[in-house]
C-alpha cells in the first residue's frame, strides 16, 4: 500500500499555485463518466468484484441532475453540497488525497458534481453511508434537484495507484503528481465557500429551498473572484512556479480553462 504525504495547512500554497496545469489542452481529469441512469433508482453502484476492508484505492460519489441543451446548470448546488455535506466529512475523516470534479453537459451524465477520495474500503463504506443518509441529500432528492446518486463500488475494482484517476494522455510523472495539485485547488475552492458563507445573510436552516437560494448568491461571489482575481492569484503564480516557461494552449475567442 502506498503512503501519501500531504500538508496540514488550511491553504496549501504549493498546491494552490499549480492551477495552470488544467490549460494544457487535455481537459478535465480522467474521472470515469457516471453510468447512464436506465432505471428509476435514486442511486446506482458499479459492482465488479470484492476487496478486503484494508485495501486502499480511489472511490467516487456523484450527484447527478439531467439538463437540457438550452438549460443553465445549477452550479450553486455543487457549492451547497460541498459545504454542507462534504466539508463535515473531511473534518471527520483523515483522507490522504481527495478532490472535487464538476461537469455539465446535456448527455447521460448531465450535471454531475463528484467527490473523489483515496481511502481504505472500510472508510469508504462509512463515507458512502454518511452521504446517502445526509438529510440535505435526501431533501434535494425529494425536490428532484439531485435526481440520482452514483457510487464507485468499494467492493469492486479498487483503483489502487495514485495515478489511476489522472488523465492517461499525460506523462506518468504528471499523472502521479497531479492528485496533490487538484486536492489543493479543491481545498482552496472549499475555503472560499466557507469565507463567503460566513459573510452571507441568513443562518443555517432546514428549509432546503432557502439554502439553495443562499448558496446561489455565494456561488456568484466565488465566480466573481475567479473572474477578477484568478488570472493573477492562480495562473500568474503557477506560471512563476514553473519559471515562467511557455505553455501550449488552445486559443479561442472565448476561453474557459
Amino acid at each position: 500500500m502506498k503512503t501519501v504525504k500531504t500538508g496540514a495547512n488550511k491553504y496549501p500554497s504549493c498546491y494552490i499555485l499549480l492551477l495552470l496545469v488544467v490549460i494544457l489542452g487535455s481537459g478535465c481529469a480522467a474521472v470515469p463518466p457516471a453510468p447512464a441512469d436506465n432505471s428509476d433508482e435514486k442511486a446506482t453502484v458499479m459492482q465488479t468484484g470484492v476487496v478486503s476492508a484494508d485495501d486502499t484505492g480511489w472511490w467516487q460519489v456523484g450527484f447527478h441532475r439531467a439538463i437540457k441543451p438550452d438549460e443553465e446548470p445549477l452550479w450553486h448546488l455543487d457549492t451547497l453540497l460541498a459545504y454542507e455535506v462534504i466539508k463535515p466529512i473531511l473534518a471527520q475523516q483523515q483522507l490522504a488525497l481527495w478532490r472535487f470534479h464538476r461537469r455539465a453537459s446535456p448527455d447521460a451524465s448531465g450535471h454531475t458534481f463528484s467527490f473523489i477520495f483515496f481511502s481504505t474500503r472500510g472508510k469508504g463504506e462509512k463515507i458512502y453511508q454518511q452521504i446517502k443518509e445526509h438529510p440535505l441529500v435526501v431533501q434535494l432528492q425529494t425536490e428532484n434537484m439531485v435526481e440520482r446518486l452514483s457510487f464507485f463500488d468499494i467492493n469492486g475494482d479498487a483503483r489502487a495507484n495514485i495515478e489511476d484517476t489522472s488523465d492517461k494522455k499525460w506523462s506518468i510523472e504528471l499523472q502521479k503528481a497531479w492528485p496533490a495539485f487538484i486536492m489543493g485547488v479543491s481545498q482552496t475552492w472549499l475555503n472560499l465557500i466557507e469565507e463567503y458563507t460566513d459573510q452571507a445573510d441568513g443562518a443555517n436552516t432546514d428549509d432546503v429551498k432557502a439554502q439553495v437560494e443562499r448558496f446561489e448568491k455565494i456561488n456568484r461571489e466565488i465566480s466573481s473572484v475567479w473572474e477578477m482575481e484568478g488570472g493573477h492569484a492562480f495562473l500568474h503564480h503557477l506560471n512563476a512556479l514553473f519559471g515562467y516557461q511557455e505553455v501550449y494552449v488552445i486559443e479561442r475567442k472565448k476561453t474557459r480553462f
